[in-house]
């Protein structure tokens, strides 16, 4: 026996357990919709909606400034991601919602590539924060050593995505549509150790690199300046305003962490100590009952929800940003009222020329017809 387990996105979730040998007996599943799956799809309409808003915002914002920064170019990439993140990740759960988690209208390259995507974003901007969190940490502990080069964050960036699709080859491999026309997981022992090797090496390895590189930089920035009585004033509150923009850093990184910690890790977790019941004999399978399924469906809103919180944090460290954003606002409103008005000339001067065209038309038929050429010999000697 084999277990089939539904592909909801960034893990998967227990359905059931489907046999590989034909049955009997078949019974007919019908979608029926109430007060959940529209509070659902409305949940994930609304991530969708502020995500994508939000995230634009920021990369259109922190583009003037990519050339001043490793981490405003960090920014970009992370808002680039969860910016698919916000499309993707609604679309597919809510697209599973629709459907009550009976159908799969994609085929099986969407099967092997949709559900994967919204794991590999997750992953990717678990690997952005990191570098973030290494880079400030570089930058404070050792201040006067050369800034990374833009080279190095892209090389690091696409070394990221490559372990984030790599990351993922063990579900890749086991994504079919079943017989009941469901893009679903086999599982096998493969599936479960890999699944389980991942998660715990992720989970580690974030919490090991936020707290080591938050506790050193803690540490350095406690520390006296070693400013002494015979340097300039100047030189001093120039020091002091480098250390207040670095805690501000490190304070805004530090709540993207925790934030992504609280609302990624527990559903990675969840679905962990699931798969990890597979592993022991079949009487001591976790089955999925109503609780079981609502803490999911609670965990699985929290978890695509991440991609619109740096949007607020951003807002709330840079005082700039809400400002900046009302502009841009303003301006790609006054952009649009410029191309209406255009539109509008273009046409009224394209009907105002073809009223020309039919009363120039009119005109010189009506000169045809009284054209001396048309008149008789007859007529003019009379």
């Amino acid at each position: 026996m084999k277990t089939a387990l539904m592909s909801l996105g960034n893990n998967t979730t227990i359905v059931g357990h489907e046999r590989l040998e034909p049955t009997p007996i078949t019974m007919e599943r019908k979608c029926e919709w109430d007060t959940t799956n529209i509070s659902l799809i409305f949940c994930y309409f609304l991530i969708l909606f502020i995500g994508t808003c939000g995230n634009i915002l920021v990369l259109a914002m922190f583009n003037r400034k990519s050339k001043q920064s490793a981490l405003n170019l960090l920014i970009m990439y992370l808002a680039a991601f969860d910016l698919f993140a916000s499309i993707f990740v609604p679309f597919i759960f809510g697209y599973w919602v629709w459907v009550c988690d009976l159908q799969w209208h994609f085929g099986l390259f969407g099967c092997k590539t949709l559900p994967v995507a919204t794991r590999i974003f997750t992953s990717v901007s678990i690997g952005i924060l990191l570098i973030m969190a290494i880079e400030r940490c570089r930058v404070i502990i050792s201040p006067f050593k050369p800034p990374i080069s833009r080279k190095t964050i892209h090389f690091t960036v696409f070394v990221t995505v490559i372990l984030a699709v790599v990351s993922e080859t063990h579900y890749i491999t086991t994504l079919h549509i079943n017989r009941d026309g469901e893009c679903a997981v086999v599982v096998h022992e493969y599936y479960i150790i890999a699944s389980i090797t991942i998660t715990l090496l992720r989970t580690v390895t974030f919490m090991s690199i936020f707290l080591s590189t938050t506790l050193l930089v803690t540490c350095k920035l406690r520390r006296k300046s070693g400013i002494d009585n015979t340097e300039t004033k100047e030189l001093a509150s120039h020091m002091e305003v480098r250390t207040r923009r670095k805690r501000k850093a490190m304070k805004m990184l530090a709540v993207m962490m925790v934030v992504f910690g609280i609302t990624v890790l527990p559903r990675d977790l969840f679905q962990m100590s699931l798969v990890i019941s597979y592993l022991l004999p079949e009487k001591y399978w976790i089955d999925y009952s109503l609780a079981i399924l609502r803490i999911n469906t609670i965990l699985k809103i929290l978890q695509t929800s991440n991609s619109i919180y740096n949007v607020f944090i951003y807002a709330g460290m840079y005082k700039g940003f809400v400002a900046n954003a009302l502009k841009i606002c303003k301006r790609v409103k006054k952009i649009k009222k410029q191309y209406t008005i255009r539109r509008r000339t273009i046409q009224r001067s394209y009907y105002e020329r073809e009223e020309e065209y039919h009363l120039s038309l009119s005109k010189s038929s009506n000169l045809t017809r009284f054209s001396p050429d048309c008149v008789s010999t007859d007529d003019v000697w009379i």
